[in-house]
């Protein structure tokens, strides 16, 4: 090939001896040869006028034409150097095809913009080229930016195309976390369905209603029909309910129940295997929110989709079936189990498919919270830096808020930084939709909550608690168990470590009332980890009254609930807490206890005892 662009025979081939001999050009791969620094390159470069070099590029390109594998993306270059930029943007979207066929999408991207650039096609082929530069996006994660090239070829677009792409570039501004700009364009997109997108609570609460019944009076069976022999409107409409219930399903748990019910009504009326999976899988997390009073329930559609995942044979739905399983596991408090099956899940998209961000940071972030129930605070620390830097890289708001209001506050706790864990709050949350009470609002309380415990603060904590409790009811996140539990824990646990902090405060027998109350609203969920969270307060409870006997008895049956529910760092607290309780014979397990702590990377252990222990 060199030969051939410089025009020469092959027996002259051996004026690269004394070149490659003196360390100015070396050859890569047995094929590639090239100059042996980027300084010599640059200097023989300099001495190159322009009109030559356009003929050298132009000279290289034909060469590497006649050849019997071509590489596209050098001939892009190649000819665009030269200045022919018709050729250059034909090899442009080859290119670009070609990485798309090898699932390089960033690399696809890069090409399909040359290829607008270069070509400046005009009405149907630009609006192809948009869409195609927006699903690669999308496949290299990079949702935002996919979702605003959906909404260019949008505004080429014929209008009978609109409904689609409108729903795809909502899709993606939620998929990265975009929550007010896909908002916005879903609610256009459905205002030409006839569909409103925001409406009262409780006019979003009787459309759910109304869809729950009729889905159990149906039940979940469904005729299996091809995408071929289903509508296109009535795909548009499944399409279009799913973008709403994945979308607001992580920010605003009123309206995703409704338009979870209709999708999965849709769905399976529908009978296209790949919707119905998606639609079940989105179902059992839906259930599971209840925690351990719709075990029955959340098993069953788990069942069916895995079942119906199966069928299909593909990683794709298989792999949201798991992101299924797994979370309904952690929702019911079965953290080992909830860890394996993310991180499976994990494995499998990641290996076999693209476009699947969201589904991906999901199986990673809920993976992250079950290794934190579990109190692998080394191991969570580790995975943690390396889910960050590649969100923070894409531009995922979605996974960022999510991991710096909730897993990241943790970690710098355990490293005895309150300041800064409370920093990293407020720069999170500012970044973050301030249109409702969500998921992300949610996380950031307990964390914000738990720096104020850990400083000593619980005046602070329990102020806080107050003024964020009827936000929180009227998002409807109290009705997820684990939610529930949490911020009841959260207030008894404030509420005592300031009666004990202040034992002449005038509303200390108010606070000890309230901690009463809550304590009996976490036994009443009847769940493993929740009684063993009970059975601490109580001691904390005792230890705030004086009656150390009784406290210790509590701690120790607090101790081996922790144990059972596979919470090993809760009873490690617990068992620092008790040692101290018993003074110099309780002094080894003590000692046990902040030996573990310290090999978990718990920099103070007495303050991080203090924290979930205080008194």
């Amino acid at each position: 090939m060199l030969c051939t662009a410089c025009g020469i025979s092959r027996e002259r081939l051996e004026v690269l001896t004394p070149l490659r001999a003196g360390h100015l050009i070396r050859a890569r791969s047995g094929q590639r040869l090239e100059p042996y620094h980027d300084r010599i390159r640059r200097s023989v470069l300099q001495e190159i006028p322009g009109p030559r070099a356009r003929d050298i590029h132009r000279a290289l390109a034909e060469a590497m034409a006649r050849e019997a594998r071509p590489d596209a993306q050098a001939l892009c270059l190649h000819f665009q150097a030269a200045g022919e930029e018709a050729l250059a943007g034909q090899f442009a979207l080859l290119a670009a095809e070609q990485a798309v066929a090898s699932l390089a999408f960033g690399r696809a991207a890069e090409f399909f913009r040359r290829a607008l650039r270069l070509r400046q096609p005009q009405g149907r082929e630009r609006v192809e080229l948009l869409v195609r530069l927006g699903d690669a996006l999308a496949g290299a994660g990079l949702g935002h930016k996919a979702a605003r090239v959906y909404l260019a070829a949008l505004a080429k677009a014929p209008a009978a195309a609109g409904p689609r792409l409108g729903r795809r570039a909502s899709e993606e501004f939620f998929r990265s976390g975009h929550f007010d700009h896909g908002e916005a364009v879903l609610g256009a997109v459905m205002a030409l369905n006839g569909v409103r997108l925001a409406k009262p609570a409780w006019l979003a609460r009787m459309t759910e209603l109304y869809c729950r019944l009729r889905l159990r009076l149906r039940g979940y069976r469904f005729r299996s029909r091809s995408e071929a022999q289903v509508a296109p409107a009535e795909l548009d409409r499944i399409d279009i309910c799913w973008a709403a219930a994945m979308g607001l399903g992580p920010v605003d748990h009123v309206r995703s129940g409704e338009f979870q019910a209709r999708h999965l009504l849709l769905a399976l009326q529908a009978g296209e295997p790949f919707r119905v999976v998606r639609a079940l899988a989105l179902e059992t997390i839906y259930l599971s929110h209840r925690g351990n009073r719709s075990v029955a329930a959340t098993q069953r559609v788990q069942a069916l989709t895995l079942a119906a995942a199966e069928r299909i044979d593909h990683p794709n739905p298989v792999g949201r079936a798991m992101v299924a399983s797994g979370v309904s596991a952690l929702m019911q408090g079965r953290w080992k189990a909830a860890v394996e099956l993310l991180e499976r899940a994990e494995t499998l998209l990641k290996d076999n498919c693209s476009g699947l961000d969201f589904e991906l940071h999901l199986a990673q972030y809920y993976a992250l919270q079950g290794r934190q129930r579990l109190g692998s605070l080394r191991d969570l620390e580790i995975r943690l830096s390396v889910r960050l830097q590649a969100a923070q890289d894409k531009g995922d708001l979605l996974a960022v808020t999510n991991l710096r209001t909730s897993i990241l506050p943790q970690i710098h706790l355990a490293h005895d930084d309150p300041a800064r864990a409370l920093r990293e709050l407020e720069q999170a949350i500012a970044a973050w939709s301030s249109a409702g009470f969500h998921l992300q609002h949610y996380n950031a309380l307990v964390s914000r909550v738990e720096a104020l415990l850990y400083g000593a603060d619980p005046e602070q904590a329990l102020e806080v608690l107050a003024g964020s409790w009827q936000p929180l009811r009227r998002s409807r996140l109290l009705r997820v168990q684990s939610v529930r539990v949490t911020c009841l824990e959260l207030r008894a646990r404030s509420a005592l470590a300031l009666a004990a902090q202040r034992p002449g405060l005038a509303r200390r027998p108010t606070l000890l009332a309230l901690a009463a109350g809550d304590i009996r609203r976490i036994e009443a969920e009847r769940v493993g980890y929740g009684e063993a969270l009970a059975l601490r307060l109580q001691g904390q409870e005792a230890l705030a009254l004086d009656r150390a006997d009784e406290a210790g008895a509590l701690l120790f049956q607090a101790e081996l609930a922790f144990q059972a529910c596979d919470m090993a760092l809760q009873a490690m607290v617990v068992r620092h807490r008790r040692g101290r309780l018993e003074g110099p014979p309780g002094a080894e397990q003590t000692e046990a206890a902040d030996r573990w702590m310290r090999g978990q990377r718990i920099a103070n252990p007495a303050r991080f005892v203090a924290q979930h222990l205080p008194g």
